[in-house]
């Protein structure tokens, strides 16, 4: 007469695979559910340096849904080229999207460290998300970049 034995070395092997599988699985949730959450809490670089209320103390309260930032400096010859074009005087005449100027030479340094402002002109484009924050929509740094940009969008 035959005796069964309820242990089966087959059984340990399979367990371990599970828990293996289970892991790593786990492992990656738990992994995916804290990108989500820090891409979610952490903000961009312009609005952690507080660009938006740096511009509200120089331009007063705003409710643009989209706006332009042009970081300028008087001493800047790029600057003085965009100012004197035509593309830029055509833009503020009538902006589709309002332009705002913000001297480099008066902006905090950790501002223009954390805006990524390492030259001028630089115009950076925010618009409102689905949240009511603003969001870096595109940076735009060269002089003949920026000059097509304003024509594309007059």
């Amino acid at each position: 007469m035959a005796t069964y034995s309820r242990y089966n070395p087959n059984q340990k092997k399979d367990n371990r695979f599970r828990n293996l599988v289970i892991g790593i699985f786990g492992a990656i949730v738990l992994l995916s559910i804290g990108l989500i959450i820090i891409n979610a809490v952490s903000p961009n670089p312009l609005s952690e340096a507080n660009i938006y209320k740096y511009a509200t103390d120089v331009y007063g309260e705003r409710n643009d849904e989209e706006y332009l930032i042009y970081f300028y400096s008087e001493t800047c010859t790029y600057c003085q080229q965009l100012n004197n074009s035509t593309q830029y005087k055509n833009y503020i005449s009538d902006p589709e999207i309002p332009l705002y100027k913000i001297d480099v030479l008066k902006v905090p340094d950790n501002i223009r460290r954390k805006a990524n402002i390492t030259g001028t002109p630089a115009i950076v484009h925010m618009k409102k998300n689905e949240k009511g924050k603003y969001e870096v929509v595109r940076t735009v740094v060269s002089l003949d970049s920026i000059i097509n940009y304003l024509e594309r969008l007059g």
